[in-house]
């Protein structure tokens, strides 16, 4: 279990990548994110690349724990739903998510902090595609009796690609974001085109 120290400094990490990127990621400026010493903050990651290794050990657990709360509802339109980041705890998850991905081939990083990164990245969008294939399966089931029809790879390709649209919207807003109202109204049309029923 990790101590209260680890938990602030990869907090912090956390909150500094989402918000600045990588060049963000300091030991001086971690240890005042996280109102540490350094050296506390050294003794918890003696080197940048092993906070940043940290910091994609953490992704994933995040994203772990984020499908298996998705996989909670027996509902379709919640359980599509809480794959939205529609909280800022959820809106740094996605932003980190991204920034795993970018930087997974980063020939300035260290070999084992981009294979970190790289593993960090399959295991969320795998997450996300196995929570849309069990939305699918779900969706079958309350239209067809209980009785589930096959899953068409287009139908997950199709559902994975309006979740990962609408994530990356909400968690990048441009000058014509949707709200997280609109972008829950969007996953209730699909909810209720995949039941049958119509908005």
């Amino acid at each position: 279990m990790a101590s209260k120290q680890h938990e602030r400094v990869v907090r912090a990490v956390r909150r500094l990548a989402a918000e600045g990127g990588l060049p963000a990621v300091q030991m001086r400026e971690v240890a005042a994110s996280a109102d540490l010493p350094l050296g506390s903050v050294r003794h918890v990651f003696p080197s940048k690349d092993e906070m940043l290794a940290g910091l994609a050990v953490d992704v994933v657990e995040q994203a772990r724990a984020r499908a298996d709360y998705c996989a909670k509802p027996t509902v379709t339109y919640q359980r599509m739903k809480r794959l939205l980041p529609l909280k800022d705890d959820e809106i740094e998850q996605v932003r980190l998510e991204h920034l795993m991905h970018q930087h997974s081939a980063d020939p300035n990083l260290r070999s084992d902090v981009r294979e970190a990164f790289r593993r960090a990245s399959q295991a969320s969008r795998r997450l996300v595609g196995a929570t849309c294939e069990g939305v699918l399966e779900l969706a079958h089931r309350a239209t067809f009796n209980s009785v589930a029809r096959p899953t068409t790879r287009r139908e997950v390709t199709d559902l994975i690609a309006t979740i990962e649209g609408l994530r990356m919207h909400l968690a990048f807003p441009a000058s014509a974001a949707l709200s997280s109202a609109e972008a829950a109204g969007v996953i209730r049309g699909v909810s209720d085109r995949l039941s049958g029923r119509r908005s």
